[in-house]
């Protein structure tokens, strides 16, 4: 009898043991999954990365923070190496497998995967392809934390003119969707200040030898010229330009030249670089925060691209909070997210009734190795 006890006794005890383990596991809610699509692999790597890093960084504290009422987030890398086609064929199969998207893409990856997004109704953010088409085409799916060429062009231009007091400015551009998308930015707008370019050459991202543009550019008599392109691009002209005695013709940029990958690569070259920058202001609690954990684990500086990846989960995160968590959600999540008011590194967050995210544009110089903000 005793020992039958015992044994009843001992069973008791490990079901006693097993029910709240089943109970927690039958509760625990599955992780809500965030799709972040870019190039990791090809030409515009080093600005995917840092917006994958920083979103790596904002989903770490949403979870230590409990998650998204409870559920916590899971990030699912994407790969499109710069290809549209590469990132058609993944936005395909975004629909199943995540609730939105964070896309670290440049302007032709993009542009060619954001209508897949738009049909399917999955709420996407951009942090890099800056081409005006991505939020003036109508799509309803569609945010952008980056800067917009349409607003870069014309006002690294303004300062060109006005400032610098320049009359012939020539353009260089790299063929890609984002290039071409500044290049005929920057000849509208040179158009309705009455003035003709320098000079307008394209080149191939994958092209190493400038001279033909460049000597073209030094016969044009340019006192500057806009650069529009990758920053391997940006830096090999500038190099060889200061090689064949550009030196005084001073080079003009966008957002995507101001990172410490321009100034390393460039040296000397890059020196007086003119450049539109989203500053990230220091004194930022956001930013504080965000270099204390990003700059010992990555091994680099926190730049634009890192922070838009890390406010863009921390958007996504308060958006699904607010309106679900399910993919019937969707259109209730880019709802939240288009009526959103966030503090972020990025500074103050608000979106207009395209998606486009509106933000200071500051102009930064190249001085001593460093870009400084000047206006």
């Amino acid at each position: 009898m005793s020992r039958t006890f015992a044994r009843c006794r001992l069973v008791a005890v490990a079901l006693a043991l097993l029910v709240p383990a089943f109970v927690a596991a039958q509760s625990a809610k599955k992780p809500i999954v965030i799709g972040v699509m870019g190039d990791f692999s090809g030409p515009i790597a080093p600005y995917g990365t840092a917006g994958f890093q920083g979103a790596t960084i904002a989903a770490e504290e949403i979870n230590a923070a409990g998650g998204i009422k409870g559920a916590p987030i899971q990030l699912k890398q994407y790969d499109e190496k710069n290809d549209p086609v590469e990132g058609v064929t993944i936005a395909k199969r975004l629909g199943d497998e995540v609730l939105a998207v964070l896309m670290t893409s440049g302007s032709s990856p993009a542009l060619s995967a954001a209508p897949v997004f738009d049909r399917a109704g999955i709420p996407f953010i951009t942090t890099v392809a800056a081409n005006p088409a991505v939020t003036e085409s109508g799509w309803k799916y569609v945010n952008r934390l980056h800067l917009s060429d349409r607003d870069q062009v014309e006002r690294v231009l303004q300062y060109a003119v006005e400032v610098d007091k320049f009359t012939k400015i020539g353009v260089l551009y790299d063929t890609s969707d984002y290039g071409i998308g500044g290049r005929d930015i920057a000849l509208k707008t040179l158009a309705k200040r009455n003035m003709q370019p320098a000079v307008v050459e394209g080149w191939k991202q994958t092209d190493a030898d400038f001279s033909s543009q460049i000597i073209k550019l030094k016969t044009s008599g340019a006192q500057g010229v806009v650069v529009w392109g990758t920053v391997e691009g940006a830096v090999r002209i500038a190099q060889q330009m200061h090689s064949l005695g550009l030196d005084k013709t001073k080079v003009y940029g966008g957002g995507g030249l101001v990172t410490q990958k321009y100034i390393d690569l460039g040296g000397k070259a890059v020196e007086g670089t003119i450049a539109t920058w989203a500053y990230l202001d220091p004194n930022n609690p956001k930013v504080r925060g965000l270099v204390a954990k990003y700059e010992p684990r990555f091994k680099r500086k926190v730049d634009v691209f890192t922070a838009q990846g890390y406010d863009a989960i921390h958007i996504l995160a308060q958006a699904i909070g607010q309106a679900g968590d399910s993919v019937s959600d969707r259109p209730a999540i880019q709802k939240a997210i288009r009526s959103i008011k966030y503090q972020g590194a990025v500074g103050e967050v608000t979106f207009d009734d395209n998606g486009q995210n509106v933000r200071k544009i500051v102009i930064a110089r190249v001085q001593n190795g460093k870009f400084v903000p000047v206006q």
